[in-house]
């Protein structure tokens, strides 16, 4: 009898809280799950984290597929390696490495926001020069970051680094002739651009002297993306 009780008790919470949900509005004391939190697919059976929007509206990051149903949201993720246009000169210590590079880093304009946990770059020459990065949460317009040319950080942007400043240098794996470099991280990001964008902006810095080929370097940032 008691199981029996404690059943129709279950039975009758859910049926409360299908109603409740059913429900939008203001004043109704439910959210509405709209369009405007980004693209978003439901189906039965999906599992999704929720968060509150501005304006009040319900949002899921659930984007449907993958291995029995599960939520996109709070996925850890790699960027696809971004190239910087770099020439086959001589480099000197204090130079930016190619230029801002603007990295699409964040899933969607309307949460531009997430966990910066990794940082890696990739020689295909074998280059062992130390590289300082620079990641930034808008276009630091003020500074300059332009190749091969002297690196100059202005105070308006150091404001919107991420993190410190970090250096990475290559070194080989046995077995390959490429040198690799990476540092973990934990910090919060969020895109601060005047209108939001999915970016944030990395500036690499040469630490000493050194002659690349075009094409040699490589950066990936890796996160956790709300």
């Amino acid at each position: 009898m008691a199981m029996k009780r404690a059943f129709l008790s279950i039975i009758a919470v859910l049926f409360v809280c299908s109603g409740a949900l059913a429900q939008s509005g203001p004043g109704t004391g439910s959210a509405k799950i709209v369009a405007a939190c980004a693209a978003q697919t439901l189906m039965p059976g999906l599992q999704s984290n929720f968060f509150m929007d501005e304006t009040g509206d319900l949002c899921t990051n659930a984007t449907g597929g993958g291995g029995g149903g599960g939520s996109s949201a709070s996925l850890n993720f790699a960027t696809p390696p971004v190239v910087p246009t770099i020439q086959a000169a001589a480099y000197a210590s204090g130079n930016a490495i190619g230029g801002l590079q603007t990295v699409s880093f964040f899933r969607t304009t309307a949460q531009p926001t997430g966990l910066l946990n990794q940082a890696a770059i990739e020689w295909a020459g074998g280059e062992t020069v130390a590289v300082t990065e620079y990641v930034f949460d808008w276009n630091p317009t003020s500074s300059t970051c332009t190749d091969k040319t002297a690196f100059s950080l202005a105070a308006a942007d150091a404001k919107h680094l991420v993190t410190s400043p970090f250096t990475l240098t290559g070194s080989a794996p046995t077995g390959a002739t490429q040198t690799f470099a990476g540092t973990s991280l934990n910090v919060s990001a969020k895109n601060l651009d005047g209108t939001a964008t999915q970016n944030l902006y990395v500036c690499l810095v040469s630490g000493g002297a050194f002659t690349p080929a075009v094409g040699d370097l490589s950066l990936t940032l890796s996160g956790v993306l709300d």
